[in-house]
């Protein structure tokens, strides 16, 4: 059998090694994305925001796993609770912009632990209260 071209042999290498990193990708993907690069604390506004920064930073952290969970260890469950009332808790100061989005996220971590105490966990609904912990940092950090 005759030996294929250098040319061939590289062109070999070059797709052997393009599949491998593309599997590489693929499969840091399918574990999640990088971890979202958080704000500071001391970035969030003066006033409620920056009560909230901790609880607001706290249920970010909790995107890596509860994203992609089936369900939520008692460790999570317990930061799920007690950053919750301490959202529910700055609410009566909460500025009349950032009222409304505050409320989406209580409201979206109670379906959380709703569907976590009734054994019917979905990280759908994770993502929705992902998805309001979001909108309420941007208020909170975005353009002053």
């Amino acid at each position: 059998m005759p030996r294929p071209s250098r040319t061939v042999t590289a062109v070999i290498a070059v797709a052997v090694a393009g599949l491998a990193t593309a599997g590489s990708v693929l499969a840091r993907n399918s574990a999640g994305a990088p971890p979202e690069a958080l704000p500071a604390a001391a970035a969030f506004r003066i006033g409620t925001c920056r009560v909230i920064a901790g609880p607001v930073l706290a249920i970010a952290r909790l995107d890596r796993t509860l994203g992609t969970a089936d369900a939520v260890s008692p460790a999570d469950r317990a930061t799920l609770a007690d950053e919750q009332r301490k959202l529910i808790a700055a609410r009566p100061a909460a500025e009349p912009g950032l009222r409304g989005a505050l409320d989406g996220l209580v409201t979206a971590i109670g379906f959380v632990r709703l569907r976590v105490d009734s054994h019917s966990y979905d990280g759908g609904v994770w993502r929705e209260a992902d998805a309001r912990r979001r909108t309420v940092q941007q208020l909170c950090v975005g353009a002053r």
